[in-house]
């Protein structure tokens, strides 16, 4: 079954790593990448891909621009990331990103969106582009991979799930984990961090709901204890090398908890490492 993977681009360095980044997860897999460009809010760049020269880069409009910097992408990939198990299709829609992606994610049958952490502004304080967090928000019933611009590229040996055990997950609303960690053969390590003292009965049995869902992984449970969750979770990244963190996108409560809180944009700063987002 081909997998239908989105990947958003605005040609700059940061989105085409985060192509080689999620070509290289799949380079086994038979996949069709959605190359997609919104352009009526991206900066273009014409000199993003290092290709041609100056004088083959003659625009009128913003669609032309995209239309060219889409070709030379192909080509790029042609050159440098061939794979006979991957095919590609363009996008090039008038639009906001987070709108474009949403509107593809139906007719496509998209089931992963990929957007590097940032964009082409690459502002240095800001651990998410502002594109980025809005997709988040808005295409909240796919699964989004987040790839930071200095994340290492290579397979996934371990995957950390930090959760608190308050909501049940079936191995359906983990599939993407799932699919992923069987595809790259990868640990998948559940991080309980005990702020008070010790597991309710319903938390209790939530975890074995969730062990029962990653059976078919090699999984393992861990515990930290401590108030700040945001420094434990980090730090257990960190002393493993996790290849990547994944996260459950509750409606209402990724932006008003977990952003809040500052523990996606801590792990961004020091981890630096793919986040998966997974839809509720």
């Amino acid at each position: 079954m081909v997998k239908n993977i989105l990947v958003a681009t605005d040609f700059s360095s940061n989105s085409w790593h985060a192509f080689t980044y999620v070509s290289t997860l799949f380079k086994d897999e038979t996949c069709m990448f959605h190359l997609l460009h919104a352009y009526d809010t991206e900066y273009h760049s014409r000199n993003e891909l290092k290709q041609g020269n100056d004088a083959s880069f003659t625009y009128e409009s913003p669609k032309d621009k995209g239309d060219v910097l889409l070709n030379k992408m192909l080509e790029k990939i042609a050159l440098e990331c061939a794979n006979e198990k991957h095919s590609y299709k363009t996008h090039l829609m008038h639009d906001d990103v987070a709108t474009t992606i949403t509107k593809t994610l139906s007719t496509e049958n998209i089931s992963l969106i990929v957007m590097g952490s940032k964009g082409i502004t690459n502002y240095e304080k800001s651990v998410f582009g502002s594109n980025t967090i809005a997709t988040m928000k808005e295409a909240g019933s796919c699964t989004i991979l987040t790839v930071p611009h200095d994340s290492e590229v290579e397979e996934i040996k371990e995957i950390v799930f930090p959760t608190d055990y308050k909501s049940a997950y079936s191995s359906l609303r983990l599939q993407s984990l799932i699919d992923l960690a069987t595809i790259q053969d990868a640990a998948i390590c559940v991080l309980h961090v005990d702020t008070s003292s010790g597991l309710e009965t319903a938390q209790e049995d939530n975890k074995q709901i969730l062990d029962d869902a990653l059976s078919n992984n090699r999984h393992s449970f861990h515990v930290l204890t401590g108030s700040d969750v945001n420094l434990a979770v980090k730090h257990f990244v960190e002393s493993r090398d996790s290849s990547m963190v994944a996260i459950v996108n509750r409606k209402h409560n990724l932006f008003t908890s977990w952003f809040s809180t500052n523990m996606v944009m801590e792990i961004g700063k020091v981890s630096q490492v793919p986040l998966l987002i997974l839809p509720e």
